[in-house]
């Protein structure tokens, strides 16, 4: 299946949407999209829902906590999540998610190789107008769940042996709020929150803010496809021929070999999450960035040394 080469642009709110249980997931991209390379979506969970113990032998699943507080089992670690928090769960490893909270929590997810949104919308019950609440989940739901989910590569657990050898031996990624290598590019700042050799070379994650004015020039990738979500501000996005202005809750989504441009044409910062396919621009990003060590203060002034160095780094 090929890629959509016009690059996608889903405002906040657009997606198709389904309970599933409790949660509402709201999906921005779908493997028709994207070439079958990964699905991308919105994930509401209800106090005291979430998902069960359970493992996937083909998919890597990857969360950006945005709201809320949200308990994660990896295997045999417990670990709470806050809102700035990043989790990548590799095929073939234990995973379990549960709002502990009386608040619901807010997600994003990412899930690799496409195929979760076939298994929503089977189990799931179809969001075809308002959003109020979430239907109550029957016996016949839970039979369906437990009866559907292996023809989806998902297997529920309900009591596992932790010592057995998985398809991919890795404890994945917990990445805490403000943690990363954070990088000045210009006047804009980079955190880096999983790069190749943490997600088995399939993408690089980063956390941008854009200064006002800030953003990257008009470019293109032979190899990498882009996935943005603006988190907080406005972003302009030239995609091609076209100019789309994201909000926060929009997703961007811009193939290879796509001409495209980034630019904060406000007078505030704008936050968003930025997903690389394959990685490799981390690299520029170290080799031509300011290294953060210490206190987040401002941006260094970027010199003509420092664009000389850009122009010549960028083609490798």
């Amino acid at each position: 299946m090929t890629i959509n080469q016009n690059g996608l642009f889903v405002e906040p709110g657009q997606g198709p949407s389904y309970y599933f249980d409790q949660n509402l997931y709201t999906f921005k991209a779908v493997g028709e999209e994207t070439g079958g390379a990964y699905t991308f979506f919105e994930l509401i969970v209800a106090p005291g829902s979430g998902s069960p113990l359970h493992r996937h032998n083909e998919e890597d699943e990857s969360f950006y906590v945005q709201e809320g507080e949200v308990e994660f089992q990896l295997d045999d670690r417990i670990l709470v999540a806050t809102a700035g928090t990043f989790i990548y769960s590799p095929k073939g490893q234990h995973h379990r998610i549960k709002n502990t909270t009386s608040v619901p929590a807010k997600m994003l997810a990412l899930v690799m190789p496409a195929g979760v949104e076939k298994f929503i919308g089977k189990v799931g019950k179809a969001v075809n107008d308002q959003i109020t609440s979430a239907p109550p989940l029957s016996s016949e739901d839970l039979d369906q769940l437990l009866s559907t989910a292996p023809k989806y590569d998902c297997e529920v657990i309900s009591h596992i042996d932790l010592e057995t050898t998985r398809t991919i031996n890795q404890k994945g990624l917990f990445v805490e709020p403000g943690k990363g290598h954070s990088y000045y590019f210009g006047e804009d700042f980079y955190t880096l929150k999983a790069i190749g050799e943490e997600t088995g070379e399939v993408y690089v994650l980063f956390e941008a803010v854009l200064a006002p004015g800030g953003g990257t020039p008009l470019h293109r990738h032979s190899r990498e496809n882009e996935s943005f979500y603006v988190q907080e501000g406005e972003i302009e996005f030239q995609l091609d021929d076209r100019i789309l202005v994201a909000k926060a809750g929009t997703f961007v989504y811009s193939p290879k070999g796509q001409l495209h441009q980034i630019t904060n044409t406000t007078s505030v910062p704008a936050k968003m999450l930025a997903w690389v396919m394959p990685p490799g621009v981390e690299k520029i990003i170290v080799e031509m960035g300011k290294t953060v060590k210490g206190q987040i203060t401002s941006a260094p002034p970027l010199t003509s040394e420092d664009l000389d160095k850009m122009l010549s780094t960028a083609p490798k």
